[in-house]
């Protein structure tokens, strides 16, 4: 009898592990996405576009942002994203502080959700593939913070090809 007992305790175990993780950590969504938004797209078509490329670190006081991709000077759509974030001295990284700006215009588009729904957090790794941007130049600003509250902020600025 004890041994039935044990059993329907481990298995009651495996269920709520098995809705848990449900709950924590939901599907991720893998497939191809727009970043933007049709209404979004027509207000970056607006904007005067200078070529751009480059990689800058606006402040660096907290954990340091290494931009792993994309790469290179144009692009094809859909991009794959991958960033690694390392702590610095003796402050671990705080990735619920992590974010992701779009610059659409003289503003800075909010993208985080968006863009983790569709990727993956695995520490302070952070990986996005499928992002679908139009042709021409963009900007995206990454953001995260330490133990200590001290922020780092990197842009990434790249070509987008036909």
């Amino acid at each position: 009898m004890s041994k039935q007992i044990a059993m329907l305790w481990i298995l009651a175990l495996v269920a709520l592990t098995s809705v848990m993780v449900g709950i924590l950590y939901p599907k991720i969504d893998y497939s191809e996405f727009a970043l933007l938004t049709d209404d979004q797209v027509k207000l970056y078509l607006e904007v005067p576009q200078n070529e751009l490329r480059g990689l800058e670190m606006v402040t660096e006081e907290g954990p340091s942002i290494e931009v792993n991709a994309p790469v290179g000077y144009r692009l094809q759509s859909p991009l794959h994203f991958e960033i690694d974030i390392t702590p610095r001295e003796d402050a671990s990284v705080d990735m619920a502080t992590f974010r992701i700006a779009y610059r659409l215009g003289d503003n800075w588009l909010d993208v985080t959700r968006k863009m983790l729904r569709h990727g993956d957090v695995e520490g302070s790794r952070v990986r996005v593939s499928g992002v679908l941007l139009p042709v021409g130049q963009h900007a995206v600003r990454l953001t995260v913070s330490d133990s200590k509250k001290r922020q780092s902020e990197t842009t990434v600025t790249f070509s987008v090809g036909e």
